[in-house]
């Protein structure tokens, strides 16, 4: 997902439209453009095992309080229509993956899902929902199968987002941007105000900068560095292994196993010594708390768990006139 700097943040009254009105024709398909270099990685790894799920990632935010699902809706569509990257189909064209942008589906972007009346607890029910449709491949060729956006009902007042996205399209941080601009819109629309501007970028913007920097000398010259400055390093160790494993002019160098040392077992734990008691002739002294009187303010206390903060925190040491030496100890 591709951001642009504050400065030149876009407007939102001009961002790309979300859809055409119904009856008005669509102009021809978009164009493709290449994959990024961290698309194709991700793209080649999902072609090892298409039917895995592997590469699917989400996260749930719990909205608490009253809300408006119209509003959150017409804010999501806004959000995606803004980051294209959500948008992205993938197909090969002459054993080469290109990619396209498609605009999102008003009517299938989001499931709102009322589960107040399952029959059985609204959060099991949902946490169901989700684990089958996260556990399902995406086929990226598809429109509609990159993301999965969801709104569970589950109490009078309390909701529960859910999206799901190929990691071709983002990961965990720009889901966290996603989420951030849907409350931003959301925020603006219910209060009549004016959106921030979009800095969400076209996603062919960072394609053609990342190949811009692919064909000049500052690559080159980082190409060189790191090839230098990892001369010399031993072969990474991979779980490849087999009839190839070494054997000259194999990819890898075989794997060898390493036995781990036993661990020796922690002695046992002992009771601590009692302390001998007071052994002085001397009268204990007992050292009460001084009396609080709002002034001089108490120091202030470390944040140790399990302490009431209700009432000031007792002092750290405490004196007592005579006392004896061999009795301090007890004042602590």
């Amino acid at each position: 997902m591709h951001q642009r700097p504050v400065d030149q943040a876009v407007p939102a009254a001009l961002s790309r439209p979300s859809a055409p009105a119904p009856g008005t024709p669509r102009p021809a398909g978009p164009a493709e453009f290449p994959l990024l270099s961290a698309q194709a990685g991700i793209h080649y790894a999902g072609q090892i095992n298409p039917k895995s799920p592997a590469l699917n990632t989400a996260d749930v935010v719990e909205i608490q309080g009253t809300l408006d699902e119209t509003l959150f809706e017409r804010a999501l569509l806004r959000t995606v229509t803004e980051a294209e990257t959500l948008g992205v189909c993938v197909s090969e064209t002459d054993g080469e993956p290109r990619q396209r942008v498609l605009p999102p589906d008003p009517e299938r972007l989001l499931h709102r899902i009322d589960l107040r009346d399952a029959g059985r607890p609204a959060e099991e029910a949902a946490r169901d929902w989700m684990h089958t449709d996260l556990t399902r491949a995406a086929d990226l060729g598809e429109a509609g199968q990159l993301t999965t956006q969801a709104l569970f009902r589950v109490a009078d007042d309390r909701y529960w987002w859910y999206q799901r996205v190929h990691h071709i399209a983002v990961d965990a941080y720009a889901l966290q941007l996603v989420g951030s601009r849907v409350a931003e819109l959301y925020t603006a629309l219910a209060t009549g105000q004016e959106p921030a501007a979009t800095r969400f970028a076209p996603l062919r913007d960072l394609v053609e900068e990342e190949t811009r920097y692919l064909e000049s000398e500052q690559y080159t010259a980082d190409r060189e560095f790191w090839t230098a400055r990892m001369a010399g390093r031993p072969e990474p160790v991979t779980p490849a292994s087999g009839a190839g494993a070494g054997r000259a002019g194999a990819l890898v160098p075989p794997m060898r196993h390493v036995p781990r040392r036993p661990v020796r077992p922690s002695p046992p734990r002992r009771s601590p010594t009692p302390s001998p008691p007071v052994t002085s002739s001397a009268p204990v002294p007992t050292c009460p708390p001084p009396p609080w009187t709002g002034s001089p303010a108490p120091p202030k206390p470390s944040r140790r768990p399990g302490r009431n903060w209700s009432s000031p925190p007792p002092p750290a040491t405490c004196t007592a006139s005579p006392a004896p030496r061999t009795s301090y100890s007890a004042c602590r």
